[in-house]
């Protein structure tokens, strides 16, 4: 007999803030593991999926240490589409979409490369999501299609929570021994938690020490803000109001309007975000991750948030531009049209 075992972690993943529930659910998969143990003389082979590394360890110990394939060069491409699988299994579906466009193959795959390419597992090889892929050749047009399918409440309350932004994990560089060998602690370190769930991918490192984590694509990190942008405003219908009006206001180029559409979004933040009185810092540093946490009331973190509005809109912004006439807070491109 040969067993699949796809997204072994699920029915864990989503009570990593329940720690008791997480625990009692592990000791029944355990048993379920131990019970394909016992039958071991039947199985030729076992294959396991998932997502995080974090629920391991039952498996681990009841099938005697597994062999983990997860971040090996040679598999690499085992989970998705490369450059080359792409543009030789997929040319026909290519061509269909720049002639429904109006535009050639080669501007087509620039911008798929950019939407929907960039997931790493060993640090060199780069793949594209295949259910996005296809519901992009089905479609024919540009659409996050990450959003609908895999964005967990968990992770926006988590981001709230800890008063993270969605641009502080841009190249946001870890401990290798973190990423290989994770525990459920870890999700006390932010970067491995988006990690684990799916949200950052591998970038090669700058030493044997260390791993670059990074948004895969437009897509991973458009979904990211957008979570996040709706639930500041609680409501879905006033966050793509404000990302219309911002749009408006880059489009017409007209200051006043934008700054009305960043006055309503920090007016919709919790009193929580604000700088707590000097009193009360101590009880705050108790309920973040950052060992810092009165950082988290600075302008970065604002800044931070205004960024996510325009990462939801797909707006391009380089933080810390420099020039001859000296550095800019952000720079952001709009249509083409940088300003």
């Amino acid at each position: 007999m040969v067993i699949l075992i796809d997204e072994y972690d699920f029915p864990v993943i989503g009570l990593l803030e329940e720690p008791d529930k997480a625990d009692a659910v592990r000791k029944i998969l355990r048993e379920y593991y131990l019970k394909l143990k016992s039958k071991e003389n039947f199985i030729f082979f076992i294959f396991v999926t998932g997502i995080s590394k974090y629920v391991r360890g039952g498996l681990y110990s009841a099938f005697n240490s597994p062999t983990d394939i997860s971040l090996e060069q040679e598999y690499g491409a085992i989970t998705g589409f490369t450059q080359d699988e792409l543009e030789h299994y997929y040319d026909s579906e290519i061509e269909a979409v720049a002639r429904s466009q109006n535009v050639t193959k080669k501007s087509i795959l620039e911008e798929m490369k950019h939407y929907y390419n960039g997931f790493c597992f060993d640090g060199n090889t780069f793949v594209y999501n295949p259910f996005s892929t296809l519901q992009f050749f089905r479609k024919k047009m540009f659409v996050n299609f990450w959003y609908g399918s895999a964005t967990p409440e968990q992770l926006v309350n988590y981001l709230q929570k800890n008063r993270l932004t969605v641009p502080e994990f841009d190249k946001i560089e870890v401990n290798r021994d973190n990423i290989i060998n994770p525990v459920l602690e870890m999700r006390y370190d932010p970067a491995v938690f988006l990690q684990q769930l799916g949200y950052l991918s591998l970038r090669t490192g700058n030493s044997n020490q260390d791993y670059i984590l990074d948004y895969p694509n437009t897509e991973v990190r458009l979904s990211l803000a957008r979570s996040v942008l709706i639930n500041d405003f609680q409501s879905d219908k006033e966050a793509k109001l404000v990302c219309k009006q911002v749009g408006e206001a880059l489009t017409r180029r007209t200051p006043d309007m934008l700054v009305r559409a960043f006055n309503r979004l920090l007016s919709k933040l919790s009193y929580t975000y604000f700088p707590p009185k000097q009193e009360n810092l101590t009880d705050v540093m108790k309920t973040t991750v950052s060992p810092k946490p009165f950082e988290k009331f600075s302008e970065g973190f604002y800044r931070g948030k205004i960024f996510t509005l325009f990462y939801a809109l797909g707006v391009v912004q380089q933080a810390e531009a420099r020039g001859n006439l000296g550095r800019a807070d952000f720079v952001l491109t709009y249509g083409g049209i940088p300003g």
